[in-house]
């Protein structure tokens, strides 16, 4: 055995930078790898962190990319069964003991499969040592044959890979992508999609087991431990005692070499059609994907290493050179240019539905113009310092983070270096802009391989390579010269800048939470709270969020255009500026995707986070989306056309059904399905326009709220010059505001419904609603709703790993609706056609045991520690700290005292399960809703 202690080169970007190694987010060099007479390897990465739980993988270098023709998705039912039970553990997801007893969550075993590499996770918390032997154990099982093969079992996880498979919207839409690949490598056989169904069901046993014996071979595999470990010499010598006794079998197999087929292979045209989608009137225009293979198009006078650190960067700003030439509105084409995650080569997509050969042409002219003109210096700038700020911001004290970098370079199969990392620190910024211009001339953009993806109903001899290779060689031979899109320093001009004075404060007092409850003299309300969040995605944003109670419901019981105006806006822009000016102008800010401004039913908002250096342009926009809204008819056009290629992505199954069961139970709000895009159609421009104007005319209705580390004295004369200039206009409309729960509301009778689809779809929808009404104190009631919710879904899984049903993901959600004073529980899940009704049966079923019988004390107890909290749990987060005072100033919720939470959430029993679960399920507001094609 051999043991190495080194510095771990997993990203090369981290070490380009010449970190100290002595700060907080830098790595230390105590990374311990091992490989054990068998073969099998280990990494060991201790790290100093408060993190509360330590990181545990079993990853087995072989995925679908090892598949035969005959073992369609074989490696992906595996991933399944290892996790369900070996010969030890034979019950691991229905068995509510054995997560309970270290305190875990249901997903804290989660697995993975990919092309080249199969992955075993396993978490548990620090101070459960002992969890790491059962940890180590299920991953000896899986390594030494003991998978049990169980009939039922083997078939129950085929019906759910084929749920899976079809609960990601329309189950065609990658089809012909697959197929580009499958033909570019050799590797991963695919059905057609109406054989998908046939072809996973009849893989048999044999082939199951023969897949399994050839791959899950000690050799093959590497356990990894991450976390904030105390003894890695006790953890190391734990896995050689359950390990280094591991025998290879005597017959082993040559692994595909996908990646050596392709890079091997004579260039490629091909030629696909694409499946039929669901909704035949938004089918797709015609895709070309071009390819160029990574040793081509390498920079010579670089390494491997560096080339992939510098193209990963460069095909970043090559997309954006790409989009640039798409800043127009009403262009019929969308480009995408990356690369590749299946193959060694970089990606160049191009969807158009008109032109072909023209726009072919168009886009090579920019990528020409690249190789003859270069990168301006401001580009080149931001190419260094966005690997400079990527390197910064990966916290190296993250277990997370640790194990991402040990997936890359396994599943991979890099070798791991540990040479040479001191000659390459710092290459990218003594790296000179006409260096790598100079470079860029050498370029050949004339691709390796290219594909066309073409409609199902299209002739295949429209195009050659011939043809396309004609319209590449013209593109680059009229290079166009980028002429970037100018953008200004402020979005309103010098002279409006100056008319706007700071509005003066006319209240201010303290509130519940200590924080600042501001009344400005147009009558507009800001509520501030700074403090240092301690952790979370936006510790170190300002999070900004505005409302008013006055939304869609203010033209109609349900008004589309009211709905979708702030889209139309954001698609438009604002002020003097349409959105390509704009978004240039955000690019280089912390809100590139400037704000979500939004209309609900009964409210009227916009979310933003930002840092403190962007408030005042951040607050530009808020200030210009509510006082001038651009009228440009060409760009409403835009916007439609937008929502069409949308309309590919969310017409599905799923979406289509969420806005039937929204309509049955009285939900209201924007569709998420077909819908949408057919209501897109009949929206009149003008009226959506003054609809949104009328929504935002008025001070006086809004309420901001700004949480994060940020200066009082800093940030105020901004809201005053900004917010405190927003108009009441006169003649505004006059609604109601939403109801509340004094205006007692009633909560509705349930009923039964049917959903057709109007398309076929392989699987049956259901949706079972119980809504009752809200009681205080609000903390309790979420309390009681989270931890029922929880034991209502451990209850559902059993359908899948006990009762063997064709249901991938049963889902339990729980949502309070202030505005009718009601709390909904709802199982959502998909089935199989030939199971739907016995699934029906078995929910119905887990509904009545949790109101008839006591659940035991270590159901609970996984119960518990899979419920979320962050409200009570999580004040320390800045977006924790926003939803509190957003509930205490839009609903009245009370201050909430954590610890008084805290105690009840761990006082709460078996009794008060039960008590909850009969409040909550009551028949005479039950809503059993079901979809499908029949």
């Amino acid at each position: 055995m051999q043991k190495i202690i080194f510095i771990l080169l997993l990203g090369i970007s981290q070490v380009f930078f010449g970190q100290n190694l002595q700060n907080k987010n830098s790595f230390k060099s105590d990374v311990i790898i091992g490989e054990l007479e068998n073969g099998l390897q280990y990494v060991i990465k201790p790290i100093e962190s408060n993190e509360s739980k330590i990181h545990t993988g079993l990853t087995v270098k072989a995925g679908s990319f090892q598949e035969n023709a005959d073992q369609y998705n074989i490696a992906h039912l595996l991933e399944h069964l290892a996790f369900n039970s070996t010969e030890n553990f034979p019950d691991m997801r229905n068995e509510a003991k054995f997560l309970s007893q270290f305190h875990m969550e249901a997903m804290d075993l989660t697995a993975h499969v990919g092309g080249t590499a199969t992955r075993y996770l396993f978490r548990y918390p620090k101070e459960q040592t002992i969890a790491l032997d059962t940890a180590l154990s299920i991953y000896r099982d899986i390594a030494s044959g003991k998978l049990i093969f169980d009939k039922k079992a083997v078939l129950a996880e085929k019906k759910a890979i084929y749920q899976e498979r079809l609960q990601g919207g329309d189950p065609n839409q990658n089809y012909a992508d697959w197929k580009v690949i499958s033909q570019l490598t050799g590797c991963y056989e695919i059905p057609k999609p109406e054989n998908v169904e046939s072809t996973l069901m009849h893989t048999s046993l044999e082939d199951l087991k023969r897949f399994y014996q050839d791959w899950y071979r000690p050799e093959l595999m590497v356990i990894s431990v991450v976390g904030n470990i105390e003894d890695t010499d006790v953890i190391e010598q734990k896995i050689k005692n359950k390990f280094g006794s591991l025998k290879n079998p005597a017959e082993k197999f040559q692994k595909k070499d996908c990646e050596g087929v392709y890079l091997n292979s004579e260039n490629q045209f091909i030629v696909q059609k694409n499946a039929p989608v669901l909704n035949s009137e938004t089918e797709p225009g015609n895709i070309f994907q071009f390819f160029y293979r990574n040793p081509r198009l390498y920079l010579k006078k670089f390494t491997e290493e560096e080339n992939k650190i510098i193209w990963n960067s460069l095909a970043k700003h090559i997309k954006k050179r790409l989009k640039s030439d798409e800043e127009n509105y009403n262009i019929n084409y969308q480009t995408n240019f990356f690369r590749s995650d299946d193959i060694p080569a970089l990606k160049l997509s191009i969807l158009t539905t008109d032109n072909e050969l023209k726009t072919i042409e168009r886009v090579f002219k920019v990528l020409g113009g690249i190789s003859k003109y270069g990168f301006t210096k401001k580009e080149w700038n931001s190419i260094k310092n966005e690997l400079i700020s990527n390197n910064r911001r990966i916290d190296y004290s993250s277990s997370q983070v640790w194990m991402d970098l040990i997936k890359h370079s396994v599943e991979d199969l890099k070798k791991l270096e540990v040479s040479g990392i001191n000659n390459r620190r710092g290459f990218l910024q003594t790296l000179e802009l006409n260096k790598i211009n100079s470079i860029l001339k050498d370029i050949d953009w004339k691709p390796d391989d290219i594909a066309v993806i073409i409609p199902p109903n299209e002739q295949e001899n429209i195009f050659s390579r011939k043809l396309i290779e004609k319209s590449i060689k013209k593109g680059l031979s009229e290079p166009k010269k980028y002429q970037p899109l100018e953008a200004p320093e402020n979005l309103i001009g010098t002279k409006e800048l100056s008319n706007l004075k700071p509005a003066n404060i006319v209240e201010r007092k303290f509130g519940d939470y200590n924080e600042d409850v501001i009344v400005l003299e147009n009558g507009l309300k800001i509520i501030l709270k700074n403090f240092r969040p301690e952790a979370g995605r936006y510790k170190d944003k300002i999070m900004v969020h505005g409302f008013s109670p006055y939304g869609a419901s203010c033209f109609g019981p349900f008004d589309f255009e009211a709905f979708i105006s702030p889209f139309i806006v954001k698609n438009i822009g604002v002020g003097e500026f349409n959105k390509f000016v704009i978004n240039k102008r955000l690019s280089s800010t912390s809100i590139p995707f400037g704000v979500r401004d939004y209309v609900e039913q009964y409210e009227t908002g916009v979310k933003a986070e930002a840092a403190s250096e962007d408030m005042e342009i951040l607050l530009q926009l808020l200030f210009l989306s509510f006082t001038d809204p651009r009228f440009d008819k060409e760009a409403f056009e835009d916007w439609k056309l937008q929502e069409k290629y949308k309309s590919k992505r969310i017409t599905n199954a799923n979406n289509d059904f969420i806005d039937f069961k929204n309509r049955e139970v009285g939900i209201t709000k924007i569709p998420q399905g077909g819908n949408r895009y057919y209501n897109s159609l009949e929206v009149d421009y003008t009226q959506a326009l003054k609809k949104y104007k009328q929504l935002h005319s008025r001070a006086k209705d809004f309420t901001f709220i700004l949480t994060g580390d940020f200066k009082k004295n800093e940030i105020l004369p901004l809201l005053q010059k900004y917010l405190g200039n927003l108009p009441n206009k006169k003649g505004t409309i006059n609604c109601k505001r939403s109801p509340n729960k004094n205006d007692s509301q009633p909560i509705g009778k349930g009923n039964n419904a049917n959903f057709k689809l109007p398309y076929k779809a392989d699987n049956k929808l259901l949706s079972i609603q119980y809504a009752t009404p809200l009681n205080s104190p609000f903390f309790k009631e979420e309390i009681d709703a989270e931890i029922l919710k929880q034991a209502l879904g451990l209850k559902l899984i059993k359908m899948r790993y006990k009762e063997k049903l064709g249901v991938y993901f049963p889902l339990a959600t729980r949502k309070f609706d202030q505005e009718y004073n009601r709390k909904t529980m709802e199982i959502f899940l998909q089935s199989s056609k030939s199971d739907f009704e016995k699934v029906l049966e078995s929910s119905l079923n887990y509904v009545e045991e949790l109101k008839t019988e006591l659940v035991s004390e270590n159901f609970l107890k996984s119960v518990k520690n899979s419920s979320y909290l962050p409200k009570w749990q999580q004040q320390y987060r800045n977006k924790s700290m926003r939803i509190n005072l957003y509930n205490h100033y839009r609903y009245n919720i009370p201050y909430l005292d954590s610890a008084e939470a805290e105690g009840y959430f761990n006082e709460f029993d078996s009794n008060d399960l039960l008590k909850v679960a009969k409040e909550y399920f009551n028949s005479k507001s039950k809503w059993v809703l079901t979809g499908g094609y029949d």
